[in-house]
């Protein structure tokens, strides 16, 4: 059985469980040394604590501590992550079973070219970048007419107020 064949309350129930057995596992005395690293390097000496695993020590990693095997890789939106390098690399997926991964080394061009189909066809895309999407740019445009538009009419309210200005003061010095 596959995890796609699984009901959706089973394997929300195994992602759970996933979840809950993840452990953060640090490299012993990294708390007690500054110079040590957290990331996780097994115990050697003969005579380490933690090897031997003495009450007080932190766990080792162990088989135990694993996720369930149906949704060992999947992805938090319950789908299978795949690399995707090219467009044609599309039409090989399910947008049922696979999410989208855009690989790193895709250009800016392709990487549009990529999110917009995979949008269109329904696939989740994971990493689609800062991509000007066409509503987005729309908006943006919109916007930027509208603020074109206030500073031009507030220009225009302006110049007529400092027209207004002088024609007063012009009034009060032919008074005097």
């Amino acid at each position: 059985m596959e995890w796609w064949e699984l009901p959706e309350r089973e394997l929300i129930r195994l992602l759970k469980l996933r979840k809950k057995r993840k452990r953060n596992f640090v490299r012993p005395y990294s708390w007690r040394w500054k110079k040590l690293d957290e990331s996780w390097r097994y115990p050697d000496g003969i005579d380490n604590k933690v090897r031997l695993q003495y009450k007080w020590q932190p766990p080792l990693p162990e088989p135990g501590y694993g996720s369930p095997r149906l949704v060992r890789h999947l992805h938090p939106c319950k789908k299978e992550p795949v690399i995707v390098y090219k467009l044609s690399d599309l039409f090989k997926l399910d947008p049922q079973i696979h999410a989208v991964l855009i690989a790193s080394g895709v250009s800016r061009k392709k990487r549009l070219e990529i999110v917009k189909f995979a949008t269109k066809f329904g696939f989740r895309v994971i990493n689609p970048g800062k991509l000007p999407l066409p509503a987005v740019e729309r908006r943006r445009e919109e916007v930027a007419e509208k603020e074109e538009e206030i500073s031009f009419e507030e220009i225009v309210k302006e110049t007529e107020k400092k027209e207004e200005a002088r024609t007063e003061e012009e009034k009060k010095e032919e008074e005097k």
